[in-house]
């Protein structure tokens, strides 16, 4: 999820601001760069290959979320930058919850929040592909 899914998420947002259907080798070429990523990390115990490509991918849909507000897919862009943050929020969580029980139910929740964001984002899609 803190891979594959973070770079998916990455241009799936781009596609759904900029409102193209996704190329059907672009994303196999991210899947497949996704599951490199994965081996690698796996294989040579690189740790921190999932915290760069989660941060940076939640600072990635933050700026195309921008973009997408700045050039009129307003709806979709706010929904996308309300998942970021609600992301964000549930990864920092122990900056600001110091209870453990109450970190893990928190996480939980903006998480589920964040997803329902995503989707929500994803239903004020103008174009099907």
């Amino acid at each position: 999820a803190t891979i594959v899914g973070a770079l998916s998420i990455v241009v799936a947002s781009w596609f759904l601001v900029t409102d193209k259907p996704i190329n059907k080798n672009i994303a196999i070429g991210v899947l497949a760069i996704g599951f490199i990523l994965l081996v690698l990390k796996l294989t040579l115990n690189i740790a921190p290959i999932s915290v760069f490509t989660s941060i940076g991918a939640m600072l990635l849909v933050a700026i195309i979320a921008i973009y997408g507000i700045v050039n009129g897919n307003k709806k979709a862009a706010i929904w996308l930058l309300a998942a970021v943050i609600l992301a964000t929020l549930a990864n920092f969580r122990d900056n600001f919850i110091t209870e453990s029980a109450l970190a893990v139910d928190a996480y939980h929740y903006l998480l589920a929040a964040s997803l329902l964001c995503f989707g929500l984002a994803t239903s004020q899609r103008k174009t099907i592909a």
